[in-house]
């Protein structure tokens, strides 16, 4: 689909009224996962009739339907400014989002994007075991902005399923509905075989840094000779890979303080712009590993602990590379507001030589 007429959807709704140029259709269910097709109807078409059928009595799904007589593309918003209010307020309420596309080109090819990337190779080997060409990489649609509809669930990624004609229609549209089903109840099973107990509280650094896992990225090794104490105090967050614990948030610092039998007093803090609030979590952390490597075990909520890697530092310890237990999670911290290009550029050079996404990070706005 091409370039949007409307920067928004209060753009779009000024000259276009509901019930007569568009419809919108949901169901809010018992489910961690929403199924969209934000442009269904005559827009992308069989893509609502994809996620309707994916969804059954069990998911929960939102459609937005072009239903004008001609002229349709002008409804398209582009999935970065896809904010018409329903869909919003459905997509907060669940961790992920499925978006269900329709692009160009010929044969039985999909082409998936998102941040969700374990979710995203599920996806496509669902569909690849039904005889479908998937295109994980190198197509004009990776669904990697933040903005995007897929990644604005409670966990920040979420997958964007692009899908041709052939997809959307007769025999390749059941094979596309059979994967995600598939894909779906398994998701669903899961979740239900590992709730936490009653009372259990999930959520802030955990999902930043991987719940219950204090391991390193593949191929990945923490800095050695480390000493703790040169290390505590303030830190300064310079960049970070975008997720959902710290989406929003600028003028971010750490606060590291030794308290009593070898427990670090953990206080993270950054500003919320649109609220004018200031945001703070306070946990613990222990050292883990071999004596002298950098390795912490952080914890902001009961027992559970993710994992905290220093994988690059200054012999002055003025600037870290910290990462958890995969690439999807990267922050560049500093003692100063500010490092230098030179810095820079070396960081960026290692994190880019680990396998970490670069491109992908947000420079944090700091202030004076």
């Amino acid at each position: 689909m091409g370039s949007s007429a409307y920067r928004n959807f209060r753009e779009l709704s000024r000259r276009h009224a509901h019930g007569r140029d568009y419809g919108l259709v949901w169901r809010n269910r018992d489910s961690s996962i929403l199924l969209m097709a934000p442009h269904g109807g005559r827009l992308e078409a069989g893509t609502d009739h994809i996620v309707r059928q994916a969804a059954g009595s069990t998911f929960s799904y939102y459609l937005f339907l072009a239903v004008m007589p001609g002229g349709n593309p002008v409804l398209h918003l582009a999935s970065a400014t896809f904010d018409e209010p329903r869909a919003l307020a459905l997509v907060v309420g669940h961790d992920t989002v499925i978006a269900v596309h329709g692009c160009r080109g010929w044969g039985e090819v999909a082409s998936l994007g998102g941040l969700d990337l374990e979710l995203k190779e599920e996806v496509a080997l669902a569909l690849e075991k039904r005889g479908i060409q998937v295109r994980r990489e190198g197509h004009p649609w990776p669904g990697r902005h933040p903005m995007n509809i897929c990644n604005r669930g409670r966990n920040g990624r979420g997958v964007q399923l692009e899908l041709t004609w052939e997809l959307r229609h007769g025999g390749g549209r059941e094979k596309v509905v059979d994967a995600l089903k598939e894909v779906l109840v398994t998701r669903q099973g899961a979740k239900r075989r590992w709730l936490p107990t009653p009372g259990a509280v999930l959520g802030g650094l955990l999902a930043m840094v991987g719940l219950g896992c204090q391991s390193l990225p593949p191929g990945v090794e923490a800095v050695k000779d480390f000493q703790l104490e040169p290390y505590l105090g303030r830190w300064h967050e310079i960049a970070r890979l975008d997720h959902s614990f710290e989406r929003g948030l600028s003028k971010v610092s750490a606060e590291y303080a030794m308290e009593e039998k070898g427990r670090i007093r953990v206080t993270n803090r950054g500003f919320k712009a649109t609220t004018g609030e200031w945001k703070e979590a306070v946990g613990k952390a222990y050292p883990v590993g071999e004596q002298g490597e950098g390795r912490l075990k952080v914890s902001f909520f009961g027992p559970f602990y993710g994992a905290y890697n220093i994988i690059a530092l200054e012999p002055d310890y003025s600037v870290a590379l910290v990462c958890g237990n995969n690439t999807r999670w990267l922050w560049i911290l500093a003692r100063q507001p500010r490092i230098g290009d030179d810095v820079r550029e070396r960081y960026l050079s290692t994190a880019r030589a680990l396998g970490f996404p670069v491109d992908e990070l947000l420079w944090v706005e700091q202030g004076e």
